[in-house]
């Protein structure tokens, strides 16, 4: 995983007050779990954004990895941002 401190998505959350990190995942075989497990316990939050409808989609298989290798707390906020289904 890349983190990325100064893209231009992370400058547009700074100028409205909003701190973040963002994590491009520049694969997802393997999963680098333990960066995104590092960025989860430092903010508190996890918001997985991808360009694939929910259903059947990959958030919810690096949410079971965390899951499963990291215990991720029920305390934790969690969301998945996606475009809405293709009929």
């Amino acid at each position: 995983a890349f983190l990325s401190r100064l893209s231009p998505e992370g400058l547009a959350l700074a100028e409205k007050g909003i701190q973040a990190e963002l994590l491009d995942l520049a694969s997802i075989s393997p999963l680098d779990s333990e960066t995104i497990a590092r960025s989860v316990a430092k903010t508190g939050h996890l918001l997985i954004v991808h360009c694939t409808p929910l259903l059947g989609d990959i958030a919810g298989t690096i949410l079971a990895e965390l899951q499963f290798r990291h215990d991720l707390s029920s305390a934790v906020p969690v969301a998945r941002l996606a475009p809405p289904p293709i009929p």
